[in-house]
């Protein structure tokens, strides 16, 4: 019988297949290797776009926080300009009021039948006191006042006959016209409308008053 000797063959093959995995583990290392390496670089160029776009945003931020704050200086300065323009409004329109109610005053009046002894002015009301020829006439005045507009409420508080004049049948009158209450900042609105709230419980008064004679 023949024999054939096979370790040499098996030897060759089992280093044959030891090459082959060296060479497999090999490989296999060195493109986990490579892939490990793009994997970072690939998130390297992620978190430096974001810290850019951070940098970015935060410097955006910073603009328009510079910008708040010059719109809200802007706003405060405007506001200021425009509570001196209110004031000199005010000013200018109390110093032309006695000069406009003056020149009105003589068209509410009965020509050559009444004339004024007094007139006050405040705030709040107009107080006046005259003598009239009768009380047809104080009548009449009193309906002009209440339609000329000017006033939320018009009272004759009083009207009895004049000693001024003895022997005449004159009429000595006491009205009170209470003006328009006028919008004011909030601050101001607070402690004046207990003010307004007297003003036309007083005005009730004195038209009852002047009813009930």
């Amino acid at each position: 019988m023949i024999r054939i000797n096979l370790l040499p063959f098996r030897a060759a093959r089992k280093q044959e297949n030891v090459k082959r995995q060296v060479t497999v583990f090999f490989l296999v290392f060195a493109l986990t290797v490579v892939a490990m390496f793009a994997v970072h670089l690939w998130l390297g160029n992620m978190v430096g776009e974001r810290e850019k776009k951070m940098a970015d945003t935060q410097t955006q931020l910073a603009k328009v926080q510079k910008q708040a704050e010059e719109v809200k200086a802007l706003q405060a300065h405007l506001a200021m300009v425009q509570k001196r323009l209110d004031v000199i409004q005010t000013l200018m329109a109390d110093r032309s009021y006695p000069v406009k109610l003056l020149d009105s005053m003589t068209q509410w009046t009965v020509t050559d039948r009444m004339w004024l002894e007094s007139l006050e002015s405040t705030k709040e009301k107009l107080s006046l006191v005259g003598i009239a020829v009768d009380e047809n006439t104080v009548s009449v005045f009193h309906k002009r006042l209440e339609k000329s507009g000017q006033f939320v409420a018009v009272s004759l508080d009083r009207m009895t006959k004049s000693t001024t004049y003895p022997g005449l049948n004159f009429q000595e009158f006491w009205i009170t016209c209470f003006k328009p209450v006028k919008e004011e900042p909030k601050e101001a609105a607070k402690g004046e409308a207990g003010k307004g709230e007297a003003a036309k419980t007083e005005a009730g008064k004195t038209e009852a008053k002047g009813g009930g004679k």
